[in-house]
């Protein structure tokens, strides 16, 4: 994902300097350093832990420089699958682009059952009116999980990737 896009996920979830976000499918930590630019406090998680330790690298690497307002006490980084991930600090914004299949690896799901999970687990980390922005294929409809788990989408903007692919950025608000 582009810094550009990151950024711009990251403003839309209404997150606020010393906030806490959250980007469970962390990878290599774009969407999280956006986050940190803006004075957040930051937590990643990632199956994968090659991705989540190359999260670790590059925050600590933006906490040593100027252009960063983060310091190493404010992120952490965990290896977990998602539908596991039970935090003690419920989060202020969720922003995150799950696997789809094109680029990166499902581990064998379907990528509809890794958002529906994904969105039944991510609720409990959420706390009250948390919103959540997150990135999606054109060919996913999301709004059927949304409806069943009690999340209101406010806002759906189209960016079209490459030929075969339009990549849906999603601002949903957690109403439960």
């Amino acid at each position: 994902m582009s810094p550009k896009l990151a950024r711009c996920m990251v403003n839309l979830s209404h997150i606020k300097e010393d906030q806490l976000l959250l980007d469970p499918f962390c990878g290599t930590g774009g969407i999280l350093i956006e986050g940190a630019m803006i004075g957040t406090k930051l937590i990643g998680s990632d199956i994968n832990w090659k991705m989540k330790n190359g999260t670790l690298i590059n925050l600590d690497y933006c906490s040593d420089i100027d252009y960063c307002n983060i310091c190493e006490n404010d992120f952490e980084a965990h290896h977990i699958d998602v539908r596991e991930l039970k935090l003690y600090k419920k989060v202020d914004a969720v922003v995150t682009d799950p696997p789809y299949g094109i680029s990166t690896s499902t581990g064998g799901e379907k990528s509809g059952k890794i958002f529906h999970q994904f969105l039944e687990s991510i609720d409990y980390n959420m706390k009250e009116n948390a919103y959540l922005c997150i990135a999606h294929p054109h060919y996913l409809d999301i709004d059927p999980f949304l409806n069943e788990l009690g999340f209101k989408l406010l806002e759906r903007h189209k960016i079209k990737m490459h030929k075969s692919l339009t990549r849906i950025i999603s601002v949903i608000k957690k109403t439960n």
